[in-house]
């Protein structure tokens, strides 16, 4: 999911594509999403205001990270200590409020 910062109207929007189906895990994505906003709100109240600029960030939750294993299915079996992709390591990074793995296989995802 993407959460993102509006300052016109003050308010934190989440976005959830509608070609991923909704599972019961999706239950924890969105709690992730509401404790998120929160948290920033209340730790950074100066950098939430209507004159602030925008913020996106991409949040994951779950009880494993969902990753594509076309893609990545043998890195992610072999479990081994290389990132599965070393360009992830330039990548935006994501908040996955979940089980991680035990290597950095996604070197841009953070275990929350």
């Amino acid at each position: 999911a993407l959460l993102r910062y509006d300052p016109s109207t003050d308010r934190f929007v989440g976005y959830y594509s509608n070609k991923q189906p909704w599972v019961s895990g999706c239950r924890k994505l969105a709690e992730a999403v509401r404790i998120t906003t929160i948290m920033l709100r209340d730790i950074f109240p100066q950098r939430f205001t209507k004159d602030s600029p925008e913020l996106v960030m991409a949040i994951s939750g779950g009880d494993y990270p969902a990753v594509d294993t076309t893609k990545y299915g043998s890195c992610v079996f072999k479990n081994e200590e290389a990132p599965c992709d070393e360009s992830l390591l330039l990548q935006a990074p994501i908040l996955h409020f979940g089980s991680v793995f035990n290597h950095p296989l996604f070197p841009n995802m953070i275990g929350m």
